[in-house]
């Protein structure tokens, strides 16, 4: 419970020795979670924040053993975010175009009208 405690009464800003200490691990967990909100995915927006957290808890207990491995979890989803991002925008683009009539219809055939809930 100390720990949890000292975490919140701390008087630099609460993310500011992980961003610093790990500035590229930290700036793809924020492009993750921008990217899960942009996919409309709240199951993946809840994991991504979760993994997030753990590698600031674990920074701030000192683990430095599970660390490594989060880490390099976190740079495989936010490879696997981009890559579904750039296949949203690709699905959004054709479906523009089937719209519009300037390509046969796939997408929206059978009286389909293109949208989804979540691009996840």
């Amino acid at each position: 419970m100390n720990m949890y405690l000292e975490l919140l009464t701390t008087n630099e800003p609460l993310f500011n020795a992980f961003a610093t200490a790990y500035p590229i691990v930290f700036l793809l967990a924020i492009l993750s979670l921008g990217f899960s909100a942009i996919l409309r995915s709240k199951r993946v927006f809840f994991i991504q924040a979760i993994l997030f957290l753990a590698m600031f808890v674990f920074d701030k207990m000192m683990i430095d053993l599970l660390y490594l491995p989060l880490a390099i979890v976190q740079i495989v989803f936010t490879v696997f975010l981009i890559y579904r991002t750039i296949k949203a925008v690709h699905y959004d683009y054709f479906l523009i175009m089937e719209k519009t009539n300037q390509i046969e219809r796939q997408i929206t055939k059978d009286k389909a009208d293109g949208t989804r809930s979540s691009f996840f």
